[in-house]
């Protein structure tokens, strides 16, 4: 699924993008529970998650308003 969305997002560098995207998910996994594992320990679990929710909606929202629609391929 990976290679198949970063082959429509860049066809010229498919293989580049898979790579960046395949680092930042790994990179994320690690960073994530320790990120969380600190924020209990100062914040309640409803508070991670309402905040975790906010930054995704706002993620959305900017990507959503950064995306337009994609040129027909040649």
């Amino acid at each position: 699924m990976l290679a198949v969305w970063t082959a429509e997002i860049a066809p010229d560098r498919s293989g580049e993008a898979l790579t960046v995207v395949v680092a930042v998910g790994a990179t994320a996994a690690v960073v994530a529970p320790v990120v969380v594992g600190l924020l209990l320990g100062v914040v309640s679990l409803t508070a991670v998650l309402v905040g975790l929710a906010v930054l995704l909606v706002a993620a959305a929202g900017v990507l959503m308003a950064r995306t337009g629609t994609p040129a027909p391929p040649p």
